[in-house]
């Protein structure tokens, strides 16, 4: 580009000068959350699911200031947050990570969602969805826990009371193997 200037210099009237320079895009902190959800199945109550990971990365050219990251929903008290890397600014480039487990007290479905509130100025709260299920565990109970065979002559045989297996808890049990021991 030129800019021409007209002045009343009887020598040279008219001054060209050249600018040079290069556009540079708007200088701004773009926030990425990955992956887009968290989905921790059935994991049995009172059971610590594995941790899950969810990485807030600036790829834009300023810094990233993250102001806030909570659970929030239906059940945020079901999941937990044992690691965090992330500060309060991320530099341009550079990402920090956001780790939850599932301990579910109860069954069923169990969603909730982490927000993360930074300064990019085109998305400046964003949601990840959470979710997970209680589902029970299995309880073995005994209809008793001593069965009275009575007196048995050495070399005979006795029908014995039967016991049952019942399973009290919430989830399918499966029994691998019966086996008597002792005398």
């Amino acid at each position: 580009a030129t800019v021409t200037f007209l002045t009343n210099d009887p020598n040279t009237p008219t001054q060209v000068v050249s600018l040079t320079g290069t556009g540079v895009g708007v200088v701004s902190p773009v926030a990425t959350l990955s992956p887009s959800t968290l989905a921790f199945g059935n994991v049995n109550i009172g059971t610590t699911s594995a941790g899950q990971t969810i990485t807030l990365t600036n790829n834009g050219n300023a810094s990233l200031t993250v102001s806030s990251i909570f659970l929030s929903g239906a059940n945020p008290g079901q999941y937990a947050r044992p690691g965090d890397t992330c500060v309060s600014t991320l530099l341009a480039g550079n990402s920090c990570t956001v780790t939850y487990t599932f301990t579910p007290l109860v069954s069923g479905a169990l969603p909730a969602s982490v927000t993360f509130t930074t300064s990019d100025p085109n998305n400046p709260s964003q949601v990840i969805p959470v979710s997970g299920t209680g589902v029970g565990a299995p309880v073995a109970t005994f209809s008793t826990a001593l069965i009275p065979c009575g007196n048995v002559a050495v070399g005979s045989q006795q029908l014995c009371p039967s016991v049952t297996l019942t399973n009290t808890g919430t989830a399918n049990m499966t029994v691998s193997a019966v086996s008597l021991t002792g005398a």
